[in-house]
């Protein structure tokens, strides 16, 4: 996202979230706007916004860098559109032609899905299984690994702006130095 983009984000918010005539960020005192940037600046224009507009249709209280990364992450991993009975239906349908075909079945299952199932021997191996063990057993191992990969990709989302920030300190400090 570029700076100017961000000044986007930055109005829509002091639109939102004025309170008794005071702004979220202050035009005048460009350091919190500077701050919430260098935090943000790795992620999507059109992405974040439409997560800080998710945001502020379902929160009274304004925003904080976590919360829009939160968002955001719900948005891009399709956590907030996939849901496991959801996935798991998808997984059902796979399983039909698996046992031959489980390469091209993964391939065309949601990278989240692909994450939790972690490789398409695995597809084929639940393909031969009995449908009542796949109905529970695998099912739970399923859920476990689908929550476990939505958990580790908004993880990785969130390390992304921390990564971020210490490149930015690090190339100020190479700045000064040289």
């Amino acid at each position: 996202m570029t700076i100017k983009e961000w000044y986007e984000v930055v109005a829509f918010l002091n639109v939102m979230y004025e309170q008794n005539d005071k702004l979220m960020f202050d035009i005048q005192n460009p350091d919190k706007i500077t701050v919430w940037y260098s935090m943000l600046k790795d992620l999507d224009f059109r992405v974040c916004f439409n997560a800080v507009k998710k945001y502020a249709a379902t929160n009274k209280f304004r925003p904080t860098i976590a919360d829009i990364r939160e968002e955001y992450v719900k948005i891009t991993n399709g956590a907030d559109n996939l849901p496991e009975a959801e996935a798991w239906s998808l997984i059902r349908i796979a399983l039909r032609d698996s046992t031959y075909h489980a390469e091209e079945q993964f391939a065309e299952l949601p990278e989240i899905v692909q994450r939790a199932i972690v490789t398409p021997d695995r597809l084929r191996e639940w393909a031969q299984m009995p449908s009542d063990t796949v109905g529970s057993v695998v099912r739970a191992e399923f859920r476990r690994c689908f929550e476990s990969a939505v958990k580790q990709t908004e993880e990785q989302q969130k390390i992304g702006a921390i990564g971020m920030v210490a490149q930015d300190i690090a190339n100020k400090l190479t700045m000064k130095e040289g």
